[in-house]
């Protein structure tokens, strides 16, 4: 945000405000805001980084879903041409609905260079060959033939947009079809998000500098580098690789660095599951989960997971402590405990009943369900020897480590080294320590 102190409102009306912000360069920004952005004091689409760079920039603001309608763009024009004739490099800049306005008002503007991020050509379906233009509940009669057309534009202009998003193509297909001298360049798997993508101070800076040489090679590979360093970009890509190039997005899931992707993708490792089950053998889908299921961050959420692979592989999900050893039910005690060793026919192992964040455990005895519930003492165990009633046991995830822990009147459950599991500890450290295996 540019301070007002720095900056003047030039004209202003019912549809459009323009904003003049002097700059120390030889080039000169005239920027367009989007759709979700509308006029807002001296606020204009870039300026923040344009402040940065000294740029001397002009920012046209709609008041409205509008896209800037062109009786309005033409008077403010006899406004912004005095300041714009003392400048040889004028650059329209803009994304989305802005993408819009940079190219179909950058003769009007006298642009030397056009960068438009994802734009609309028109969003009048009426001339739009056939297909949607999208956001078709912003269109009003009044934007009829509004598609940008060669008289409509001047300068150098670069197109930037996501190839596999049909409707931004679709858009990039008429603006290629009515206007020369235009350079299209890819940035794959964004979406409509080219302009999230590209936001900051450096990336502006870079990609001005590329435009104005008219750099197609520089502006390439800044398409590719800045998009696989952003996250938005990334998480993009997994889902796209989990669908259609199982093995690539599963060596991406596996790297550290890219455990962030986890948390809005764990219902893919369902299928990363099968498929490593049904490729490569259960043994290195055992590996597969084992890594990769304990950065889920919500244990019913692991527990779904672990459940569903342990069908896969002929195995069940079991709950397991800090040591590596399951969690039971010890019915010749009436205990719940943890063992490393092979069942005896009296312990069975403890299952978990999960509703969000909270659940209970429980023991199965001849197809019977008996709840745990916690003794005076913080034993564990069923009926008269634990509780009269099941505890409902909230789950935690621990921070910074694989599991989870599990509280009861803020109380954490242990599992102390000898083999019983009690519910008495004051705060979660290892032994409070509990995930889930196969």
């Amino acid at each position: 945000m540019i301070s007002e102190s720095t900056t003047s409102i030039i004209y202003d009306d019912e549809e459009i405000r323009v904003i003049w912000a002097p700059g120390k360069s030889d080039v000169l920004a005239i920027t367009f805001g989007d759709l979700i952005s509308p006029a807002s004091g001296h606020n204009f689409f870039a300026d923040t980084p344009l402040r940065k760079l000294g740029i001397s920039a002009i920012g046209i603001m709609s008041k409205s879903d509008n896209w800037y309608p062109a009786r309005n763009m033409h008077a403010a024009a006899a406004i912004i041409g005095e300041i714009v004739r003392d400048y040889n490099v004028r650059v329209t800049y803009g994304g989305s609905m802005g993408g819009y306005g940079a190219i179909k008002f950058s003769r009007l503007l006298g642009a030397s260079h056009v960068i438009a991020l994802c734009p609309q050509w028109s969003i009048d379906a009426a001339e739009c060959d056939g297909f949607d233009p999208g956001w078709t509940i912003h269109y009003r009669p009044a934007m009829s033939g509004m598609g940008i057309r060669e008289p409509d534009v001047s300068g150098k202009i670069f197109v930037f947009y996501d190839l596999y998003n049909k409707t931004d193509a679709q858009h990039c297909r008429m603006i290629n079809i009515n206007c020369r001298n235009v350079q299209f360049i890819n940035v794959p798997l964004s979406d409509h998000y080219v302009t999230t993508i590209f936001a900051g101070t450096a990336n502006l800076d870079h990609l001005f500098r590329s435009c104005i040489r008219a750099d197609l090679t520089a502006l390439r590979r800044f398409s590719r580098q800045t998009r696989k360093e952003h996250v938005l970009w990334q998480h993009r890509w997994l889902r796209y690789a989990l669908r259609r190039f199982p093995t690539a997005g599963i060596r991406f899931l596996l790297e550290p660095h890219h455990h962030f992707s986890l948390p809005g993708n764990w219902t893919r490792l369902i299928e990363i599951l099968t498929f490593v089950v049904d490729d490569a053998g259960s043994e290195t889908a055992e590996h597969v989960y084992r890594q990769v299921c304990p950065l889920i961050p919500d244990p019913a959420e692991q527990y779904l997971v672990s459940v569903y692979f342990g069908g896969l592989v002929g195995r069940r999900a079991q709950l397991r402590t800090f040591h590596g050893s399951t969690v039971i039910y010890d019915l010749s005690r009436n205990r719940m405990a943890h063992t490393r060793y092979s069942l005896r026919s009296w312990e069975v192992p403890v299952n978990v009943e999960l509703t969000g964040s909270a659940g209970m455990l429980y023991a199965v005895v001849n197809g019977i369900r008996f709840y745990m519930a916690v003794a005076a003492d913080g034993a564990i165990g069923f009926g008269p020897h634990g509780g009269s009633v099941p505890t409902r046991f909230d789950f935690r995830k621990l921070p910074g480590s694989r599991g989870f822990c599990m509280a009861s009147n803020n109380k954490f459950l242990s599992s102390e080294t000898y083999r019983d599991i009690y519910c008495n500890r004051d705060e979660a450290k290892e032994w409070e320590e509990f995930f889930f295996d196969i």
